[in-house]
């Protein structure tokens, strides 16, 4: 599926935040002084992929896996390297724009996670309250 090879979890997945606007995903990696000639990301369909080191020579690696009906555009958008963190914000494609429910996350494929995104729950509770108060 044109995915791309990632070697057995012998390095870390770095912690982050991931948010959503109508439009793009960002990606927040909270890891301080990375070397930014080190910093590898790669973006697929339904996938992005990247990896890092920071001057400890500690490596990471992060695979965030979207729904089939979740696409993205190539390339990122932007990615921001400061000293104590890196911004990477992702477009999503114009067919699929709107609120993505969740994603997996890992240092690999094998190790994946389940993330929802709050914001698209947040909302769809807030409209389930509004719709029942209003027909009480």
């Amino acid at each position: 599926l044109g995915y791309p090879s990632i070697s057995p979890a012998s390095t870390l997945c770095p912690p982050f935040n991931c948010t959503q606007d109508e439009k793009s995903l960002v990606i927040l990696l909270q890891v301080p002084d990375i070397v930014p000639l080190s910093f590898q990301g790669e973006v697929g369909t339904n996938y992005y992929w990247l990896n890092f080191a920071n001057k400890d020579s500690i490596s990471y690696k992060l695979l965030l896996q979207f729904l089939p009906e979740n696409k993205l555009s190539s390339p990122e958008s932007e990615v921001n390297i400061s000293l104590n963190n890196v911004v990477i914000i992702l477009t999503k494609s114009p067919e699929t724009t709107g609120f993505w429910t969740k994603f997996y996350f890992g240092s690999n494929y094998d190790n994946l996670q389940v993330n929802y995104f709050l914001d698209f729950y947040i909302t769809y509770y807030n409209l389930k309250l509004f719709i029942i108060w209003k027909y009480m």
